[in-house]
């Protein structure tokens, strides 16, 4: 994939995410995540979890919710420590947090994804294209 393409699904992604269009999001993530030949492609698959948590809790399926978040929790702290990216530190308290709520059943509050996303150094992404 174009590193451009990329940083524009990456762009798309944040918009939607933070618009509360956590379905289109959610197929935005999976796209980078399963095309990408990037370091960030299991961060990218942990957003993608991250929004169908968000989704089912929109449709009312807390148990779904609470199943996919606590595996996009999981796969973000480990990219988290695997990356060095302490700028997700935040997110990753606040999917802590919208997990204490699905829990008990208490409305759970948005969050906005991290600016820094827009910074990830994605031309390791980009084909080789001596191969």
């Amino acid at each position: 994939m174009e590193v451009e393409h990329l940083r524009g699904l990456l762009r798309e992604g944040l918009h939607l995410f933070d618009n509360g269009r956590y379905f289109e999001a959610h197929e935005v993530w999976e796209e980078l995540w399963k095309t990408s030949r990037s370091p960030y492609s299991l961060l990218f698959k942990g957003l993608a979890q991250l929004s169908v948590s968000l989704e089912h809790t929109r449709r009312g399926n807390l148990r779904g919710a609470a199943s996919v978040g606590r595996r996009s929790l999981a796969v973000l702290s480990e990219q988290c420590a695997a990356l060095n990216l302490q700028w997700l530190g935040p997110l990753l308290q606040k999917i802590g947090a919208y997990l204490e709520q699905i829990a008990s059943e208490r409305d759970t509050q948005p969050f906005r994804l991290p600016d820094e996303l827009l910074s990830l150094p994605l031309e390791s992404a980009a084909p080789d294209r001596n191969n």
